[in-house]
């Protein structure tokens, strides 16, 4: 088991760090060290050559909901689609992405 499986991820925590010597308590939610990835061959055919991530903080942070697309292959059904690297995936038939 490493050790970020034993850390509560997800929830949250109070940091406790010293700082010039004082003591400072600092709340927050710990989150997974690696974003994940997905490749698009797995949701739907079309997208093959395509792989999809987590949004960075940048997003997230302003409530801003979706998934990122991390890679294109050139030459790929995803190119052909029209699909570009950083791409920002917020919804597929209307229906809104979260994650």
């Amino acid at each position: 088991m490493n050790a970020e499986a034993r850390l509560p991820v997800g929830q949250r925590v109070i940091l406790k760090i010293i700082r010039d010597g004082k003591p400072l308590e600092v709340p927050t939610v710990l989150k997974p060290s690696e974003l994940r990835q997905l490749s698009g061959e797995r949701l739907d055919p079309r997208l093959s050559g395509a792989q999809f991530g987590d949004l960075p903080d940048k997003y997230t942070r302003e409530g801003v909901t979706g998934v990122l697309v991390t890679r294109v292959t050139p030459g790929s059904k995803a190119e052909a689609a029209g699909l570009k690297k950083d791409d920002l995936v917020r919804g597929i038939n209307r229906a809104e992405v979260g994650t």
